[in-house]
């Protein structure tokens, strides 16, 4: 099994892991296709995704959340298999109110997790939308995966459940 995702600092929430969350209606700002996507709650400067096996991860589209100060300057994707780092991308600082492709390309990984640089007391926001990701199927077919959240309700929780196979 994988472990958890590691969490990052906001100094506002010391002690208490981050959440990926759907967002309410009200704090919505810029997905990139439908009215849906994920955010890192208290802007949290590192959170995981973890995977039931490997994969390459191909990207994301990234964007700021909540006001321009907020969001984080840079992005970057850090690749694990186990316990062990396999690789990292350089910084994207593509960040604005445009959604825009951070190409990860990050290969045969069971989890990867987000660092953002902080701008506000330990913290930074961003948004993710049409996560990208490609697998080999128990029958040892590759399929790609879109994970566009547009199944998912505003104010969703995402951290701590299994959508869509993933571990948040």
């Amino acid at each position: 099994a994988n472990p958890s995702p590691p969490r990052g600092r906001n100094e506002d929430h010391i002690g208490r892991g981050g959440l990926w969350v759907v967002p309410s209606r009200g704090a919505t700002f810029y997905p990139h296709s439908g009215e849906h996507y994920a955010t890192n709650k208290w802007g949290d400067s590192r959170m995981g995704i973890a995977f039931p096996r490997l994969v390459t991860v191909s990207g994301t589209y990234v964007a700021g959340q909540a006001a321009p100060g907020a969001w984080t300057t840079g992005l970057r994707a850090v690749g694990y298999r186990g316990d062990r780092q396999v690789g990292h991308t350089e910084w994207f600082e593509n960040i604005s109110d445009e959604p825009a492709w951070f190409e990860i390309d990050l290969r045969d990984v069971d989890r990867i997790v987000f660092e953002a640089r902080p701008v506000i007391r330990g913290a930074a926001w961003y948004a993710i939308d049409d996560f990208t990701y490609v697998a080999m199927d128990e029958t040892n077919r590759v399929t790609t995966t879109v994970v566009d959240f547009e199944d998912c309700h505003y104010r969703q929780t995402l951290t701590g459940s299994d959508y869509p196979g993933l571990i948040w």
